[in-house]
């Protein structure tokens, strides 16, 4: 289910990779809904800012790499967001 919310925010929206820029986003308060690759190190960080900006984290199933063959890129991505 989480891949498929991933799938259509590829084709819906902006997105933003990267763990410093997600951040920025968030506390900024542009993000919208923030994913996150399984194993992903700084998902408390990541899900304490999400919290107080009020945005939807998916954590997602899929390692890193296969997140970043799934947004049609050649490197790892550990967290998103739009």
């Amino acid at each position: 289910m989480s891949l498929v919310l991933l799938r259509k925010a590829l084709k819906e929206e902006k997105l933003i990779y990267g763990r410093d820029r997600v951040l920025k986003m968030l506390k900024n308060g542009g993000a919208k809904k923030v994913f996150v690759a399984r194993g992903f190190n700084d998902t408390p960080l990541i899900e304490k800012y999400a919290g107080l900006a009020g945005v939807d984290v998916v954590v997602l199933d899929e390692k890193p790499i296969e997140v970043g063959l799934a947004c049609k890129k050649q490197f790892p991505v550990s967290v998103l967001c739009y």
